[in-house]
């Protein structure tokens, strides 16, 4: 098989071309001696690769022109046409190979699954895939990355990700539903292996959604729940979690860049030269910038979490909660919108429905009206969820109040609605000029008190999930815990002494209940 030729214009021979397109439908002895000829073509066609949908030919424009400028441009027609005709040949090469790779048609594979044949090479695999000019040679290229993924996974331990990488930019730069479905299945085929050797999956969460800013938003939740779907429970949606909050904090905290100067006018062009050169400023400037990633990030992991059942989606806030506060205070950016984040997903209707129908179905079993003890059974994920995430909000609220109530510095903490009826109370002897001044706390105070707030609505949201029945039970489960740590931590909440103190829950909290 020759990669040079005179026949057809180009640089590949007619002959070649079409042996390459009896390979796409025709069974062939001895087709393991193929793969090595047909890695020397891919290697040898690498080079000069080039978009099969490439334009040929002149225009209308090329009659008033030279001899000289008639005769570049045919050369550029001639060698645009040879590339295009590399980009076709290499697409054919790749697909006959995805029929011949383990893990391809069980007709044509010469190899069994579980081993990578002589000849094969993932490396050469993802340098076509990095070089793709087109959709076309791209989709062939992660066709035959997915099969070598599939059939032979040891081998795609060292490059899983590298084809990570590639598999995120052909997702940001194509938009078709072929081209990504193709990238969604090379995803799921290349994190096996990755997990198999005990990788920590926290660096594919952080490579994939450290490439979502370049793709289309309606694309990026089919690529986080391909990835989802490819990964174990533990290790799937708390630490997309993490890792979305951590990069949606770490943006919002970040200093904002000062805004660019315009531009100077550059001045006018004349002729068919300037009328291209203007089209592409115009097509450059007709690109947005996207919003920045605090302000889109926590929806669409809002949205990932709709994908999992009520129960799994309970366990990874609660996860989250806890490795949010590890190793910093919980008024820090990223606990407290941990905190956020958790009660706007307690307060989701979904969730809500869920932990409303599984605690009726428990009552009913407790009550002996016909639901049986499975029905109970079936309760205790979400309940032992809502229990879990209860502990780590008041472990944060521990965290922020260590000794529990002390009576010094009452003023300096105290919430929002006791600072509201404070005033109420005392506006009468108070002067105007001291009714404009707010109380002066600190950067660290004001923290602080934020974070307590949020912990308390956290909590006012888990109150307003679960049976009141089960709520108190949770609260004494907590106080009578065995652990000192979830003791002392109950003990915080539940023997509230009736003085006001560093941690009162805003006014009326503990009565809403009730009703």
């Amino acid at each position: 098989m020759h990669v040079d030729g005179d026949l057809g214009g180009g640089d590949l021979s007619d002959l070649a071309v079409s042996a390459l397109e009896l390979l796409q439908w025709k069974e062939v002895e001895g087709a393991a001696a193929l793969v090595a000829p047909l890695h020397t073509l891919l290697s040898a066609l690498l080079p000069r690769l080039g978009s099969i949908a490439a334009p040929h030919g002149g225009d209308a424009a090329d009659e008033d022109a030279s001899g000289d400028e008639q005769e570049g441009r045919a050369g550029g027609a001639a060698a645009a046409a040879g590339s295009a005709a590399a980009g076709y040949a290499s697409q054919l090469a790749l697909l006959a190979l995805r029929r011949l790779a383990p893990g391809g048609d069980a007709a044509a594979a010469v190899v069994a699954r579980g081993a990578l044949p002589e000849g094969f090479d993932v490396t050469l695999v993802l340098a076509v895939l990095a070089a793709a000019p087109d959709a076309a040679l791209r989709n062939a290229a992660l066709g035959l990355l997915e099969s070598l993924a599939r059939g032979a996974p040891e081998a795609m331990l060292g490059h899983v990700l590298e084809a990570m990488r590639l598999i995120q930019h052909s997702a940001a730069t194509t938009d078709d539903s072929h081209s990504q479905a193709a990238a969604a299945s090379a995803l799921a085929a290349v994190v096996p292996a990755w997990v198999a050797a005990g990788r920590d999956a926290a660096e594919l969460w952080a490579s994939l959604v450290g490439a979502l800013g370049a793709v289309r938003p309606h694309r990026r939740l089919a690529l986080l729940a391909t990835l989802l779907r490819a990964l174990p429970q533990e290790s799937g949606l708390p630490a997309a979690l993490l890792v979305m909050l951590q990069r949606a904090a770490a943006d919002a905290a970040a200093p904002k860049p000062a805004p660019k100067a315009a531009p100077k006018a550059a001045t006018p062009k004349r002729g068919a030269k300037a009328d291209k050169g203007q089209g592409r400023e115009e097509g450059a400037e007709q690109l947005p910038e996207g919003p920045p990633e605090h302000e889109w990030l926590p929806e669409l992991a809002a949205a990932l979490c709709e994908q999992v059942p009520a129960a799994e989606r309970l366990a990874a806030l609660s996860s989250v909660l806890e490795a949010s506060a590890a190793g910093q205070e919980p008024q820090r950016p990223l606990p407290r919108l941990a905190v956020i984040f958790a009660t706007s997903q307690l307060k989701s209707k979904p969730l809500a429905a869920a932990a409303r129908a599984e605690s009726a179905a428990a009552a009913a079993a407790g009550a002996g009206m016909g639901a049986g003890a499975d029905a109970g059974a079936a309760a205790a994920p979400v309940l032992a969820g809502c229990l879990s995430v209860m502990q780590q909000a008041l472990l944060h609220l521990q965290l922020l109040h260590p000794t529990g109530g002390a009576e010094d510095d009452d003023d300096e903490l105290l919430t929002l609605d006791e600072r509201a009826g404070e005033a109420d109370s005392a506006a009468a002897l108070a002067s105007p000029l001291q009714q404009q001044q707010p109380p002066k706390l600190s950067k660290k105070q004001r923290s602080v008190n934020a974070a307590t707030r949020g912990l308390y609505g956290l909590l006012a949201a888990l109150r307003d999930l679960m049976d009141p029945t089960e709520f108190l039970r949770a609260l004494l489960e907590i106080s009578d815990h065995p652990s000192e740590e979830r003791r002392h931590c109950g003990r915080l909440r539940c023997s509230r002494p009736a003085r006001r103190s560093r941690v009162s829950a805003p006014r009326g909290w503990a009565m809403r209940w009730r009703r």
